[in-house]
């Protein structure tokens, strides 16, 4: 019975020390991304964009958000070019999401992921070609 009753414990000792890791590490990883509130959109009338999440830190980031076909054309191949700056307006990279087949009217979500230093601002817009 002592041995069942050890057994037990380092179980239970195994099971607290990896939720309780798991949640050091998901605070820790999530603390360190701050939000990037600065951006711009060079509307040209057929596309909506909106972004829902952008945050970066020191060495990457994402940006989370929606497209929408304001026009009554079905797109066939569009591109969200997306220039990241750094305070000093220093051009730090630029990425592209590709958007097709989008019908009049429908909406999309993109996620995009980078690997940039030191964003501080970031300009969206739309081009047919890379």
């Amino acid at each position: 019975m002592d041995r069942m009753k050890t057994f037990l414990m380092y179980a239970v000792m195994v099971i607290v020390c990896y939720f309780g890791s798991n949640t050091l590490i998901y605070a820790g990883i999530n603390t360190i991304y701050e939000d990037i509130a600065n951006y711009q959109f060079v509307d040209n009338n057929q596309f909506e964009i909106k972004i829902n999440e952008a945050k970066a830190t020191s060495v990457n980031g994402y940006i989370k958000g929606t497209v929408k076909n304001n026009s009554n054309l079905n797109m066939k191949e569009q591109y969200l070019k997306i220039d990241f700056f750094s305070k000093r307006n220093v051009n730090l990279g630029t990425k592209y999401i590709k958007i097709e087949n989008l019908k009049a009217k429908q909406t999309v979500d993109f996620n995009l992921d980078f690997k940039l230093s030191n964003v501080s601002y970031y300009v969206i817009t739309t081009t047919n070609k890379i």
